[in-house]
């Protein structure tokens, strides 16, 4: 199997996929997260399909490593302005590819924090002084982003055959992005006035 079937459909699979970063990874940032969330997904199914259930991990390894790891610059490199534009759909497809990697929502949940302390420093610098409408402020300021990141994963799809056969995705995505927010809430909580 490993030798007549496997061997021969991974590396064909590499070919492929390294076309495909050619074709996709110069072109619009958007387009390539869209493109290799699909893909990623067609690949487990056709790979359930076809090929022996061993076989799915070392597939989704390979794809993760030319897909995802090696054009991480690429899908990481607008993070920024897609969270200040609070772009929550394609936030979600960086995520959702990101997360396939070990440490692949770092960079994601970094820029999140940063966002976050600075949304709600703007908020409650001019209720310092007042500390009912600070109290007030801070716990709005975290209810509407505890809302927005449930909204995220709402439809989360943890349990997507994609997913269960990574051993490196990150199990509770939602749980990352709730404590990046509680530590951009302590920066908030933390502010004085000078």
């Amino acid at each position: 199997y490993q030798r007549l079937l496997e061997g021969p459909y991974f590396t064909a699979s590499r070919e492929f996929f390294a076309e495909f970063v050619k074709t996709y990874a110069n072109s619009d940032q958007n387009l390539y997260v869209e493109q290799v969330n699909n893909l990623l997904r067609k690949e487990a199914e056709r790979t359930k399909k076809f090929l022996h259930e061993t076989s799915m991990e070392k597939l989704i390894s390979i794809a993760t490593e030319i897909l995802v790891q090696q054009q991480r610059n690429t899908i990481v490199g607008d993070i920024q302005q897609v969270i200040q534009d609070k772009n929550w759909s394609l936030i979600r497809k960086k995520f959702d590819i990101l997360r396939l990697l070990s440490d692949g929502l770092k960079e994601v949940c970094k820029n999140f924090q940063i966002y976050l302390e600075a949304e709600g420093l703007e908020l409650i610098k001019p209720r310092s002084k007042n500390p009912k409408d600070f109290v007030d402020t801070v716990i709005l300021f975290h209810t509407q982003y505890t809302e927005s990141i449930n909204e995220l994963f709402k439809t989360d799809e943890t349990q997507h055959l994609l997913y269960t056969s990574c051993p490196t995705t990150i199990a509770d995505p939602l749980k990352e992005f709730i404590k990046t927010m509680d530590t951009a809430c302590q920066e908030v909580v933390n502010y004085k006035a000078d």
